[in-house]
Formats: C-alpha cells, sequence, structure tokens
C-alpha cells in the first residue's frame, strides 16, 4: 500500500498484547512496516495493531484505516 509518499508493507500475523490483569494475549493482528519508498530495506517504523485493541475486526479496510491515522499523526517524525 503507498500512502502520503510511504510505502507500506501489511502482514496479517499473531500480536501479543496485556489485557487489563497485565497478563500477555496472543491476538489476531496486523504487523505494519513504513518504508520511505519500495526499495527502502530498512522500515522507518515498525508497529502492530491487534484486534479488540486498537483494530474492532480483522479487516483489510480496518488496519488500512489504521495506517492512515498512525502516519497523519506521525509524519512529522518521520521528515526529521
Amino acid at each position: 500500500m503507498k500512502y502520503r509518499g510511504f510505502y507500506v508493507k501489511i502482514s496479517q500475523e499473531s500480536v501479543v498484547r496485556h489485557d487489563k490483569d497485565s497478563n500477555e494475549v496472543k491476538c489476531a493482528g496486523f504487523v505494519i512496516e513504513i518504508f520511505e519508498s519500495e526499495q527502502s530495506a530498512i522500515p522507518l517504523d515498525r508497529i502492530s495493531a491487534a484486534v479488540d485493541f486498537e483494530l474492532l475486526e480483522p479487516s483489510v479496510a480496518e488496519v488500512e484505516q489504521f495506517v492512515k491515522d498512525y502516519i497523519d499523526s506521525e509524519r512529522k517524525h518521520f521528515h526529521e
């Protein structure tokens, strides 16, 4: 996916979160890598998003909107 000049790689994977009692919980989710371009080998950032934490459902549309919101909020940081 491309967004605002960045290349984004999204992989569906289990991710770990902590519940209210600090127990580790494996969740359905996505690992997201944000690159300066398609040719870049090293990501500018690597984040994850889990269903029932950052995402309401395990859909591509949901994770893509999450990525867009994240890039919009962190764009200044990426250009430093």
